[in-house]
């Protein structure tokens, strides 16, 4: 199923123009935080500081435009549940790396506009599984592996599975099935298929469906009573209307 791209057919020159002068968070200094283990969104470099990734480069071109610092000269690496946790409390300005857009999360959280739409799939061991897993229903009676707090995990428990097994690590929930101690790993479609490509000696492969769109809509979030929230998510929807989201999904297409 073909993932969707959120951008404006229009890409007005004077738009990008505008939007570098604007420089409207100048001084500022914002705590900014993603989750690396949600590629090609995000993911944590060799060194163990640095973070690259879509969303990586989202922040920095926000960053060029309103001319805001990062805390420490660094975007922060978080596991997923503390991701929230520390939004959710105010302790970070932004928080990226694939966040999904729910209902429940618009309760505590300042959502940008969203800039890609996606969907959960299924991995699963070509090793060991019988015979591929694409659908919720060839996940009756199986062992389900799901990320803490995300919103893919009520998917498991409508599939009727035998297990559900709760995790903070992509690299820990591949592994898993890799070597048949889980029979599947539900996430968003994107890293799991980046994942299966990157690693292809574990024998990783993705299901053809695709799930519950309507919840793997990817955007930035802030804390719920964020000054900046304003100012950040206009010129999120520059980036959307002036092309410049799109060309940084271009750069990664092979990967979603």
């Amino acid at each position: 199923m073909k993932l969707g791209y959120i951008f404006s057919c229009l890409a007005l020159t004077f738009c990008t123009m505008t939007a570098h002068a604007h420089n409207e968070l100048e001084g500022v200094t914002l705590k900014v935080a993603v989750n690396p283990e949600a590629m090609p969104f995000a993911n944590l470099s060799s060194d163990l500081k640095t973070t690259s990734g879509i969303d990586v480069d989202i922040i920095h071109a926000l960053q060029d435009r309103l001319g805001f610092k990062l805390a420490e000269e660094r975007i922060y690496p978080l596991t997923f549940a503390d991701l929230m946790n520390r939004v959710k409390n105010n302790k970070v300005d932004i928080v990226a790396g694939s966040i999904a857009v729910t209902e429940d999360r618009q309760k505590f959280v300042n959502f940008s506009p969203v800039y890609f739409e996606s969907g959960a799939s299924i991995l699963y061991s070509k090793r060991h599984a019988s015979k591929p897993l694409n659908s919720l229903e060839d996940l009756k009676g199986k062992r389900v592996i799901v990320f803490r707090g995300s919103a893919t995990a009520e998917l498991a428990k409508k599939a009727h599975a035998s297990k559900i097994e709760y995790v903070d690590k992509l690299a820990s929930a591949c592994f898993a099935v890799a070597y048949g101690k889980a029979d599947a790993f539900i996430f968003d479609r994107s890293p799991l298929v980046d994942y299966a490509n990157s690693v292809t000696s574990l024998g990783l492969a993705v299901g053809t469906d695709v799930f519950e769109k309507e919840s793997a809509k990817f955007a930035l979030a802030l804390p719920k009573n964020s000054p900046y929230a304003k100012i950040i998510n206009n010129e999120i929807n520059e980036m959307i209307h002036d092309g410049t989201i799109n060309r940084i999904l271009r750069n990664y297409h092979d990967k979603l």
